[in-house]
């Protein structure tokens, strides 16, 4: 996919789809968000097109599809929803909040590492740790560094995978 294209995407669906409030939203399937809740629907006619048929669920939102939405926007480079003084209802700080994202400086956030470990289907952890053996290892430096370059490949794999 073209980037741009993809970003312009992903952009209009925040501006189209997004709603904070339900009061006035009719939806006749199933709803999923009432009242004051914010959350994104699954499709909109911004301008008017909409088909006499539409697809059934186009007025339904779902929990975790902002979720989604942000996690997306973030990988191809939207990240000023990140910056301090955001509104909170947005998915990104309502990301933060939860815990599902850390915010390293103003334009960046990363995965946790027990979110990441579960997004791979992995136990997360360690949750105990335990001392160190006092043996002294007969490994070079030479040996750790290539062993360390293998691991931090594997990382950006696994990575990779997730996102």
């Amino acid at each position: 996919l073209d980037r741009k294209h993809e970003r312009a995407a992903l952009t209009a669906v925040l501006r189209h789809n997004r709603r904070v409030g339900f009061h006035g939203h009719f939806n006749h399937m199933r709803s999923y968000v009432l009242g004051n809740e914010t959350a994104v629907l699954m499709a909109s006619y911004p301008r008017g097109q909409r088909p006499a048929r539409p697809f059934p669920y186009y007025t339904e939102v779902m929990t975790g599809f902002e979720y989604y939405l942000a996690i997306h926007l973030l990988q191809v480079g939207r990240t000023r929803d990140a910056a301090p003084g955001t509104p909170p209802d947005r998915p990104v700080q309502r990301l933060l909040t939860a815990g599902l994202l850390r915010q390293v400086d103003a334009e960046t956030v990363v995965l946790p590492r027990n979110v990441g470990q579960i997004l791979r289907g992995e136990e997360p952890g360690p949750h105990n740790l335990t001392a160190p053996d006092p043996v002294v290892a007969s490994t070079t430096g030479k040996d750790a560094d290539a062993s360390a370059a293998g691991a931090a490949l594997e990382l950006m794999r696994q990575v990779e995978v997730v996102l």
